[in-house]
Order: structure tokens, then C-alpha cells, then sequence
């Protein structure tokens, strides 16, 4: 009887994983507000445009190193819309957009999502940075939950597959 109850309990525990790591296909019904207070939303972004979604915290040294890699490579994500996500406070985020000279890049939003947490709970995000990549009609392309590298993202967005190195 004890092997058939591990059996039941690591059938579950695999269960569980699975569901915990499962991203939905569609973009999220994401409302931010920006470093100057105004909001925006998935009703906001450009139809026809590809997406990239990233998750971070204003704080975490490898988002930082993350949108500094952007910035520098912003040239070549053509048609992509960037949406930068956060659960910190205003004054962070504002911060955050002001190092980084985000302003300066019209394709570029960053903002806080608040105390709703709508897109962490969405993305199950546990790590940051995460990055949610979409094609021109709004399906998801693929998803980095570890060891997010600008080039891998512009190498995905060139690609008309997905290519499923998921991290």
C-alpha cells in the first residue's frame, strides 16, 4: 500500500509543477502606472506590433544588467513594443526609468502594477527578471523565467517559430 500512496503523492507533486509553470497564450489584462504617473494598459498597445512583457524589480542587479542590454540593443527590435512590469513602489520605478533614460524610448513602458500583482500572479513570476515574448497577433512566442539575454530575444523575434528554449 505504500508504494501505491508515493505513487498518488509524486503524481500530484508533478501535477502541481506542471500547473505552476503553465504561462496562458494571450496577453494579460495588465494596468500599470508610469514614472509619471499616468496609466497604461493592454488596451493601450499597438495592434500589429510584436510584445516583449518583462517582469522585474527596480532593485534585482540582473534586471538592471538586463535593461541596460536593451537599451543598448534597442535598435535592433524592430516593431516590438516593450512593457516593463513591477510590483515596487512609484518612487522605484521612476527611478529605475530615469537610470536607464527609459523615457527617451517611445517603444519602452515601464510602470508598477501596485499592490494587484495581476501580471506576477498571471506569470507565476518567482524570479526576476522574467520576459513573455508575443507575435504581431498577440500569442505568446515563448517564455524566460532564468537567464534572460537580450540576444536570445532578438534572435526569437527575427524567427517566424518559436523557438522553445525555455529557460
Amino acid at each position: 500500500m505504500r508504494p501505491v500512496i508515493f505513487s498518488l503523492l509524486l503524481l500530484g507533486w508533478m501535477e502541481g509543477f506542471a500547473q505552476q509553470y503553465n504561462v496562458p497564450d494571450s496577453i494579460p489584462p495588465f494596468n500599470i502606472m508610469l514614472g509619471n504617473r499616468s496609466y497604461f494598459n493592454a488596451s493601450n498597445l499597438k495592434p500589429e506590433e510584436k510584445l516583449l512583457i518583462v517582469y522585474f524589480d527596480p532593485d534585482c542587479s540582473h534586471c538592471k544588467h538586463f535593461t541596460s542590454d536593451l537599451v543598448k540593443n534597442i535598435s535592433k527590435l524592430n516593431h516590438v513594443q516593450v512593457v516593463m512590469i513591477c510590483a515596487a513602489g512609484l518612487s522605484a520605478v521612476k527611478a529605475f526609468t530615469d537610470s536607464f533614460h527609459l523615457n527617451k524610448y517611445p517603444c519602452i513602458k515601464a510602470g508598477t502594477e501596485g499592490i494587484y500583482r495581476t501580471v506576477m500572479y498571471y506569470y507565476h513570476v518567482h524570479v526576476t527578471p522574467f520576459a513573455a515574448l508575443y507575435d504581431s497577433r498577440g500569442k505568446l512566442l515563448v517564455y524566460y523565467r532564468n537567464s534572460l539575454k537580450i540576444q536570445d530575444i532578438i534572435r526569437q523575434f527575427n524567427h517566424s517559430k518559436p523557438i522553445w528554449n525555455l529557460s
